[in-house]
């Protein structure tokens, strides 16, 4: 019977970390979604690590971000337009 009091009695307890939250964190913000930005880079590294397994992490984030300076998003790739380009 006393296992049992005791048992009912700590599950009302919070883990440390829930108290930790519940005291110091800022009120919950609402999620984004993902930036053209982030969903390239996620893409990239994968597909980097897959051509390349035993590159680093730091070495696959290093290659998608250059790869990323030359991405145009929203354009097919190999059809990238200039402003200047209207000879007609």
């Amino acid at each position: 019977m006393e296992e049992q009091q005791q048992v009912q009695s700590s599950e009302h307890l919070l883990h440390p970390l829930q108290l930790l939250q519940h005291c110091f964190c800022a009120p919950e913000k609402k999620h984004r979604l993902p930036s053209a930005y982030n969903r390239f880079m996620k893409e990239e590294i994968q597909r980097i690590k897959a051509a390349d397994p035993e590159i680093p992490h730091r070495e696959a984030f290093s290659a998608a971000a250059k790869n990323w300076a030359r991405y145009i998003p929203n354009t097919p790739q190999g059809s990238a337009s200039t402003s200047g380009s209207n000879n007609a």
